[in-house]
Parts: C-alpha cells; structure tokens; sequence
C-alpha cells in the first residue's frame, strides 16, 4: 500500500468547506480511497473550523500565524488600493502559503512518503527546499497540473525534478510537455471527474418551487445558468454583454459563485457585473457561493447553462458538473472542453463571442421547440470519461 502525502494550495481547506475545484477533487480521492483503500493519504492543508477523520486517510492542519495573516492584510490593502492589480488573489494570502509550505516542508521531512503530491501551483516546490526533500523524495514527486503555468516565483525548474506530471487535459499534458526539458518526467492525462451520485440526483416539484419562490425567478420563462468563479476568463461579462443587447426580456439567468470562493477577496469585476446588471431587460439573478452539496439542484432546475470561457480552460469541473447532470450546455472552444463535451454541446467561437451568444440565445429563446429538442438531446448523452470510481483508480494507476 503506497503511503501518499498531498500538499494543497495554502488558503483553501480540505474538505472543501470554503469551496474551490480542487480541493473538491482532492476529498473526492479521499472519500473513494476510504471505499477501496489502495493507499493511504495524508492531505497537508490549511487550518479550519470544521476537522475531519477517516480510515484511510489524515488531513494534517497547518495553522497560519498571526504575523503572516497581518502581513498579507497589508499586502492585499497595499495591492488593491494602492497599486490596483487585477488577479488580487495572488497578494490575499502570499505570507500565508509561504509560511504553510515552510511548515509542510518540515512535516514531510520527517516521514518517508512513497509518493508526494503538489497540487496545482509549482510554487509548492517550496516545501521540498527544507534541508534534503529533493534528495528524499526523489523520484517520488508528482505533480497534479490542473492549469497551464502562471506565477513560478522561480520554482518552474523544478518541474524537472517531477517523477510524473499528470494533468487534467490532453491540452494541459501537450503544453507541459513545451515546458519540461527533462527527458526523465513521464506524463499522464487523467481527465477530471465528479460524483456522479451527487449530480444525477432528480429534483423534486417540491424542491423545485422551492427555489423558484427562494430565488424571485420567474416561473413562466427559460432559466439559463451560469456557474463557477466569478471572474474575467470564466467569461461572465462577455454573456451579460450579450444579454444586454438582447430583445428578449423573457428568461431568467442565475449567476452561482463567488470570485474567489469562501475567501474574503472581493474585486472590481463584481461592482461592474452587478451595474450591468441592472440594465439588463432579463430576470438576473446573483445567488452567491452554492454549498457543493447543493449544486445538482440548479443545474436540474436549469433550461440552459452556458459556461463562455475566454481563455484556456483545461479541464472545467462546471462543465463536467453540467454534462454529468445532463444540462443543455453552451460553452466555447478552448483548451481542453473540446476534449469534455457530448455532441449536443454547443461550442462557440471566442473571437466573436459576444454577437455568437447574443445570435445563439435569440435562437434558442424565441424559438421553444428547438430549446426543448436541445435539452432533451442532451438527456441522452453521457459523459465520456466515465464515473468517480474510474478517475480513482486511473489516478493510482497513474501513481505507480
């Protein structure tokens, strides 16, 4: 039995109490690994209110310090008000992580893992800087590449050192692959997955109507949904861009997420979403973060998501979510969705997406018979990549 250890983000818990995509995919490996035990699992993460134990796994809390906490109140107060950066989630808790991977650093040094996990940023190399990781864990390290690289602080050499690098998408694999000059790493692809329990769930009329009175919607017209982070690339100004030169006033859009999940980030993007909003003929609806738990209600309830992202998604887990939950979906062709999506998916260009989604939503909304053929398309379709229990067992495969 492979005794594994799984090094997080730094700000984000698991379990996913405070949301984020990859720590859900993180549990759900814990909770499959509780049903068939092919390893045992220690996820290193970030201090939270609520603890978890299981049978076949440890979640090791790392708890931040009062003076890393003060000094990224001040770099995120510095980074917001004073010199206006864009992606402020990198300056919201920069101390933070680098005290939390000093301190995995030093736990790991301690035990003898057979393989090391980092999840999703190079950065996290820096917890194998403490005295002699590398050397201890060579040929032991994988890293679980869920985007393309962004900030490396100097760590992207490191990739190098990599045993494996598995990622999300065929997409993310090729552009790893540009990135390493290495001829030791191996690569894998392992496309993300989701419990396919939670999402396949029927609603009930009862639930349904509930929400329906919660929300303010609007019973007698389409319910179109939007669902993940709230931000730039996820493409949420562009579709209310759309909207707002849109005839039709007869439909109801709900926009479920937060910009940063359970965080305390909140940046310009929201302010102008929310004006734009507000001239917009449509029912528009902003619920906030969705617990998990939750979400199959929405996409159930939905007659449209539409998921128009503007860069190079690698391996999106609303589309999955949508997919697995038998949503009409329209999305756009980049990165790895080409990869995820079923043949009623309506794929969009993004160099025009803005008159494309205006053009397509006119269709689709003054045109009920062709909407309804969608959905019921859809119905039919499954997701290509199979079930929880394959990506469990591809992912230790892919650990060996």
């Amino acid at each position: 039995m492979l005794n594994i250890a799984v090094i997080t983000s730094g700000y984000l818990p698991v379990p996913p109490t405070k949301g984020g995509a990859v720590e859900n995919i993180i549990y759900n490996l814990v909770k499959k690994n509780e049903e068939y035990g092919k390893c045992f699992i220690t996820v290193y993460s970030i201090e939270d209110e609520e603890h978890s134990s299981f049978k076949n796994a440890k979640i090791e809390y790392i708890k931040p310090s009062k003076l890393s906490k003060l000094l990224d109140k001040i770099l995120y107060f510095c980074a917001k008000k004073i010199f206006r950066k864009k992606h402020l989630i990198s300056y919201r808790y920069f101390f933070q992580r680098m005290e939390f991977y000093r301190k995995v650093g030093k736990e790991i040094n301690k035990k003898d893992y057979d393989r090391i996990i980092l999840e999703n940023n190079v950065v996290m190399f820096e917890s194998l800087k403490y005295k002699d990781n590398f050397k201890k864990y060579d040929n032991k390290i994988i890293y679980h590449a869920h985007n393309e690289l962004a900030i490396t602080l100097g760590n992207k050499k490191y990739l190098n050192k990599a045993r494996k690098i598995i990622a999300v998408s065929d997409f993310i694999t090729n552009k790893y692959k540009e990135y390493i000059n290495s001829t030791k790493v191996e690569f894998e692809t392992v496309h993300n997955r989701v419990d396919e329990k939670v999402f396949n769930k029927d609603l009930s009329i009862k639930e349904k109507n509930d929400l329906i009175k919660k929300l303010n919607i609007n019973s007698q017209y389409p319910i179109l949904l939007f669902a993940g982070r709230i931000s730039e690339e996820k493409g949420i100004l562009e579709l209310l861009k759309a909207l707002s030169i849109l005839d039709t006033h007869e439909y109801n859009l709900l926009i479920l997420g937060k910009p940063f999940y359970g965080t305390d980030v909140k940046d310009e993007l929201e302010e102008k979403l929310q004006d734009l909003a507000k001239n917009i003929k449509g029912n528009i609806i902003f619920t906030g973060l969705i617990n998990h738990n939750e979400m199959y209600k929405y996409y159930k309830m939905a007659d449209l998501c539409i998921l128009p992202s503007i860069w190079n998604e690698p391996c999106s887990l609303a589309i999955v979510e949508s997919i697995v939950s038998k949503a009409a979906l329209i999305t756009t062709n980049t990165g790895g969705t080409p990869e995820l999506v079923t043949k009623s998916t309506i794929m969009l260009d993004v160099d025009n997406i803005v008159n494309e989604l205006k053009e397509t939503l006119e269709n689709l909304l003054n045109n009920k018979k062709e909407l309804e053929e969608l959905k019921q398309k859809t119905k039919k379709e499954n997701f290509k990549f199979g079930s929880l229990d394959d990506y469990y067992f591809n992912f230790m495969k892919a650990l060996e």
